[in-house]
Formats: C-alpha cells, sequence, structure tokens
C-alpha cells in the first residue's frame, strides 16, 4: 500500500495545543526524496505554515510524533446557510468560516444556498453578502435581501410644477400597476388630476424601469405682461426693411428712412401692466402670479405725457421719434439740402441727419441716429448710430470708410471699408471692397439688370447669409466670402489660435530644453543650477501648457455656442453665375472654387463646404440643406 496515499491509514496527524504532529506508521527514510517530496506537498495543501524542512530532511521514524506545524485547528471548509424569515418576506445568511486550510465561502455559494430557499428573485444587498463571506469569525443569520413590490420613486421640481417618476422593478414581489403608481402618487400629495395615467401606462407596459419620465405637471402662472410703449407713428411701417424673397432676391428700392412728428403731436401711449392668471402646483396649491412691471419714466429726450389724453405721450419739438426700451424720445433732424464739402464742413450731430446732395471726398458725417443720403459718397467717411442710406452708392478710390450700427441701404459699394452691425442691402454691386456685416450680405432685387446684384473682388464678411445674383467674374478676380461668424468672433477665434500655435511652438523649444538639461543630469553636471534651470523649465512648460488647454476650452466653447445659435445653416446663395477664383469660409471649413456653377448655394455640411442647386437644396420645412445622399 502507498504510504503516502490520502485514503491510507500510513499516516496520521495529531492537532492539539502544541502544534500538529506527523505520526508515521512506516519510518520514512532520506533516501527516499521523492517520496518525502510528495508528503510535503500533499500536507502544505491541508496545514498552516508547515515545517517543510522538517518532512524533507529530518528523520522520519515510525511511530513517533513528529511536529510539523504551529497549533492550529483541522482544516474545514466554510458553510454557508440561507433560509427565509417566517413571514417569507426577507432571506437570511449565515456563516460557519474556513479553518485551517479549509476552502473559503464564495458568491456562488452563497447565491446558489440563497437560490435552494426560494429567495431568487429578491433584493439583494450584495455588499452586505460580501461582508458576511470575508467575515473570520461565525455569523448568525443575517437579512441580506427583501421581498420587495413593484414600486415607484417620486421627485419633484423646485418649482413644484412637475413630480418625476423612476419605476422600479418588482423583486420576488408584485408588479406595480396603472392603479398603484397613481394611488402611490396621490399618497405623496400628488393632485389626481394632474397625474399622467396615459404616460404611466405606457412606461410600465414597456417595462422601462430605471428611467425617469415626469408622471404629473401642474399650472404654470401666467406672470402678468409687463408695462410697455405703443408707438403712434408709422404704425403700418414703424422701420423700413426689405424685403426678402424666397428665393434670396432683394425687393428694396424707396427707403423711405425718416417718420417725423411736428410739436405736440402724439407718439406713444404707455400700455399698463397686467396682473396675470395664478396657476397650481402638483400638490393643487396656487402659484401666485406676478404682476408686470410699470414703466417708471417712459418720457425720454423732448417728449411729456400729455394733458389732455391720458397714457399718451406727445413731442415738444420737430423731429424724429424712436422708442429705446421703455422711453420714448424726439431727436432733432439735421436737414442738409445740398452737398456736404467746404460749405459744411464735417458734421457729428447727435441727432438724425438728412443729406440732399452728395458727401465728398475726405469729408465726415457722423450722427448718434440714421442718416440718409440722396446723393453719392465719395472717399469720405460715414457713421450712424443707426441705418444709413446711401440711394446713389459709395465711391470709395480705396479711402472711404463707412460705419452703420443698424442697417445700410446703398445702390453700390466701390473700393470702400464698410462695417455693418446689422443687415447690409445692395442693389447693384460689391466691387474690391472689405465688408463685415453681423446680419446678412443681400443684393440685386432685379435680376434682368446686368449690373444688378454682382459681388466682384475684395472680402465680404457675414454673420448669417450671402445672397447673390453673381459672385467673381470670368477673370477670376480674388473674391473671398466668410460667413457664419460675427466679425468679433472671427477676430477672436483668429487672434486666440494665433495664440494657442505660438505658445504651442514656445512648449515645443521648452521641451527640447528639458531634454538637454536631462541629458547634462544624465552625464554627471547635477549641480543645484542645472536642477534651478531644469525646475524654471518644467515650471514654463506647465502654465503654457495651461493656457493652452483654457485656450482650446474657450474655442470649443466658441464653437458650441455657434452650432447652438443655429449659425451651421449660414449659406451662400447666387441666383446667377458662381465663377472660379472665388474663395468661400463658412464657420471653419473653406473650400476654393474651380469650376462656374450656375443657379447654386454653398453651405457647410460636416466640416465640408458643399454645393447644390439652389431650387432644390432646402426643405420646405426647415430651411436647411438637404444632406447629399
Amino acid at each position: 500500500m502507498d504510504p503516502l496515499s490520502p485514503d491510507s491509514s500510513a499516516y496520521s496527524l495529531v492537532f492539539d495545543a502544541d502544534g500538529v504532529f506527523l505520526l508515521l506508521k512506516q519510518g520514512l527514510p532520506a533516501s527516499q526524496g521523492a517520496a518525502r517530496e510528495k508528503l510535503a506537498n500533499e500536507l502544505d495543501a491541508r496545514l498552516v505554515d508547515l515545517n517543510r524542512n522538517q518532512i524533507l530532511h529530518a528523520e522520519l521514524p515510525p511511530d513517533k510524533r513528529i511536529l510539523i506545524a504551529p497549533a492550529q485547528s483541522p482544516a474545514r471548509d466554510a458553510q454557508v446557510h440561507s433560509a427565509l424569515s417566517e413571514d417569507g418576506r426577507f432571506v437570511l445568511l449565515s456563516l460557519e468560516p474556513a479553518a485551517g486550510r479549509g476552502a473559503p465561502a464564495t458568491r456562488d455559494l452563497a447565491f446558489e444556498k440563497i437560490r435552494e430557499c426560494g429567495a431568487d428573485g429578491f433584493r439583494l444587498d450584495p455588499e452586505k453578502i460580501d461582508g458576511i463571506l470575508d467575515s473570520e469569525s461565525p455569523v448568525p443569520p443575517t437579512v441580506v435581501g427583501e421581498r420587495t413590490d413593484g414600486t415607484l420613486d417620486i421627485v419633484v421640481s423646485k418649482d413644484r410644477l412637475q413630480a418625476s417618476v423612476t419605476l422600479v422593478p418588482p423583486f420576488g414581489g408584485q408588479p406595480l400597476t396603472v392603479a398603484g403608481a397613481v394611488d402611490a402618487l396621490a399618497a405623496s400629495g400628488i393632485k389626481r388630476a394632474f397625474i399622467d395615467e396615459g404616460k404611466i401606462r405606457q412606461m410600465l407596459e414597456s417595462g422601462n424601469f430605471g428611467h425617469t419620465f415626469t408622471a404629473a405637471s401642474g399650472v404654470a402662472p401666467e406672470h402678468g405682461q409687463d408695462a410697455f410703449l405703443r408707438p403712434l407713428y408709422d404704425l403700418e411701417n414703424p422701420k423700413p426693411a426689405p424685403a426678402i424673397t424666397e428665393e434670396g432676391d432683394v425687393d428694396y428700392y424707396e427707403l423711405g428712412l425718416f417718420s417725423t412728428v411736428r410739436i405736440g403731436d402724439a407718439v406713444a401711449q404707455v400700455v399698463h401692466a397686467a396682473a396675470g392668471h395664478d396657476g397650481e402646483d402638483v400638490f393643487g396649491r396656487p402659484i401666485a402670479a406676478k404682476k408686470g412691471r410699470e414703466i417708471s419714466t417712459p418720457c425720454g429726450r423732448n417728449t411729456e405725457m400729455s394733458l389732455s389724453e391720458a397714457d399718451t405721450i406727445v413731442s415738444t419739438i420737430n423731429g424724429r421719434p424712436s422708442i429705446d426700451g421703455n422711453r420714448v424720445s424726439v431727436d432733432p433732424i439735421l436737414e442738409v439740402n445740398g452737398n456736404v464739402d467746404f460749405s459744411t464742413g464735417n458734421i457729428d450731430f447727435k441727432g438724425f441727419v438728412n443729406i440732399k446732395g452728395n458727401v465728398l471726398s475726405g469729408f465726415k458725417v457722423k450722427a448718434s441716429h440714421d442718416v440718409n443720403i440722396e446723393g453719392t459718397v465719395e472717399a469720405a467717411e460715414i457713421e450712424a448710430g443707426g441705418d444709413l442710406a446711401i440711394k446713389q452708392g459709395v465711391m470709395g478710390q480705396g479711402k472711404a470708410a463707412i460705419k452703420a450700427s443698424g442697417d445700410l441701404f446703398t445702390k453700390y459699394l466701390d473700393k470702400a471699408t464698410v462695417v455693418v452691425d446689422g443687415n447690409l442691402v445692395v442693389i447693384e454691386s460689391i466691387l474690391h471692397s472689405d465688408v463685415s456685416v453681423d446680419g446678412g450680405v443681400f443684393l440685386g432685387a432685379d435680376a434682368s439688370n446686368p449690373r444688378a446684384g454682382r459681388i466682384i473682388g475684395g472680402v465680404i464678411r457675414a454673420k448669417s447669409s450671402i445672397r447673390a445674383n453673381v459672385i467673381g467674374n470670368e477673370l477670376q478676380t480674388e473674391t473671398r466670402l466668410e460667413i457664419g461668424l460675427s466679425k468679433n468672433v472671427r477676430a477672436t477665434l483668429t487672434r486666440m489660435n494665433k495664440e494657442i500655435e505660438q505658445a504651442e511652438q514656445e512648449v515645443e523649444g521648452i521641451l527640447k530644453s528639458l531634454q538637454f538639461i536631462e541629458r547634462k543630469i544624465q552625464a554627471g553636471n547635477d549641480s543645484p543650477e542645472t536642477q534651478a534651470q531644469k525646475r524654471q523649465a518644467s515650471l514654463e512648460a506647465f502654465h503654457k501648457k495651461s493656457m493652452i488647454r483654457k485656450a482650446k476650452e474657450k474655442v470649443e466653447q466658441i464653437r458650441d455656442s455657434i452650432t447652438s445659435s443655429g449659425l451651421k445653416g449660414s449659406k451662400v446663395l447666387v441666383k446667377n453665375t458662381l465663377y472660379p477664383g472665388v474663395h468661400i469660409v463658412i464657420l471653419d471649413s473653406q473650400r476654393r472654387i474651380t469650376e462656374r456653377m450656375n443657379d447654386v448655394v454653398v453651405y457647410e455640411y460636416n466640416g465640408d463646404i458643399m454645393t447644390a442647386e439652389h431650387s432644390a437644396a432646402f426643405s420646405q420645412e426647415s430651411g436647411m440643406p438637404v444632406p447629399p445622399q
């Protein structure tokens, strides 16, 4: 018989307070090294801190107790037991930990015992189960799970106008019903009339557990409208604006820029604030509506309250009325019956300016409000605090500087620098000019006129869209269009991208310096001065990288705001011909036109500049380009 077989009685182990002793019925000479190794491995699997050297090298005579390990209990596998509570609601788990080299309790063993006692579907507490299994001491029956019916978690919004619900599935219990959900909401105080039973039914039938949805909605208060001023002048057309057809044509010839009033004329009526209507929160409690705010000082410059008509404001001078927020004013109008030349000198006027003639080269016109020029502007400077109309166009000679805080309407622009905060409307052409517009650029109402609606040369920047009949020419004159960004945002992005590029180059140089310093240190030059150089270079690199990261985050925020504001719908529409030589930039994407195109729309799609037929490029529903198939 094999003296080392675990099923034989060739040896026995004695456990007492002094240790674990090996007792061999037959001796094991030192010459039987393989047998001793086998015995040591077998005992090592059963005992803690086995003295293998004693077994491998000491004398092992028969019938003699040999100390081979410190005192310990005999090996025993861990025992896990599970049972249900008397009412069947809870599942309990107990543990007899392993002894000696016995097998420890495992999660698989615990879950098997839980299934065997009929608690497979209960809501279990894995952390509590793990705590029991990891215990080195016996654990009495402990609750580790519960039989629960389907239920819901309720969260009421801060304004108390919505109650959101998250469905919780049953764990060994009954599923939640629509009636049960409604009763639970009502029990929490939610008004039954506000509970959306249809939504609850839909979510329960789809088994959409864990998803939060609105199950009840109150009635929001309708706050009272603030007081406002109703203009009593030019009610049908208080401010002229270009009529833009669906095809992008501009139909605007008669500007009618000025509306005027005389002393004593009614210019506005004060419409008082409304009280509003109270709401009701999801608990059925009233939410008081806020009354609208009254206007404290509705009379601005050169106006006063009428003595004969209630809530009516009248003018105290002859002039041009305007409403700015909650205040109406009448400003004087400066009439220039001829040209702006040496007979008038430069004009700087706080009010409206109406010039019947031309503005000659070298002169300046500045007004705090609208400016209307019936003639032509030469190489002059014009600055309007409101809208600007130049009926006969601008012959800039490369020196004209035109600025409008509102819209600009003109016949043509030739070699001029133009900055417009609103829209730019040009009847005929923009030639070799530098134009920046925060709105849109609209050219050419009369497609039959070969001079109408042309853009040739220069740079045109627009925040929204550019619409023209012809862009470029047969000579492929360099013409650049930039759309989708305001002039300030584009300047900011350009500046920040340059700063990022410069900083990255500086970081690259600093890292090269660090590599050089590291080589010096590795070569043995580990002086305090060298270490100081290393610290300084590392600090500079850290600060530069931090600046780059913040700048890139800022650029990304700007791009996200562009996307959310809808400016990705910016486009170029050309009714007749788009010539080669035109360079188009939309947001961050760009494309140089290399072939002649007719009746085309140019737009950005997924970072690329795309073209399509003008008539088929936009859907009726959205007005957005139809993505390529």
